[in-house]
């Protein structure tokens, strides 16, 4: 879901979003900022680059600390998260 969808479908701050795809970073940035801080986003993407420069250094740079990005198949879901 990215920030626009997310904005028109109600996307309001607390929620927990599962964002599939990282590309550059900009819907996940949009997206932690429209949860705020008692929300939180998740980031997959199954290529290694775009989660972790430059999205990752770009979030972190800009304050957003309620935004992770992980190198995964986001169909397995993430192991560490996982009950």
């Amino acid at each position: 879901m990215d920030a626009f969808t997310c904005s028109d479908n109600g996307c309001t701050r607390g929620l927990h979003v599962a964002e599939y795809g990282t590309g550059s970073g900009c819907s996940g940035g949009l997206t932690s900022q429209l949860v705020g801080s008692d929300g939180e986003v998740t980031s997959f993407d199954i290529e290694y680059y775009p989660t972790r420069w430059p999205t990752s250094s770009i979030h972190h740079e800009r304050g957003l600390e309620n935004i992770r990005c992980h190198t995964t198949d986001g169909t397995e879901g993430l192991r560490e998260r996982t009950p």
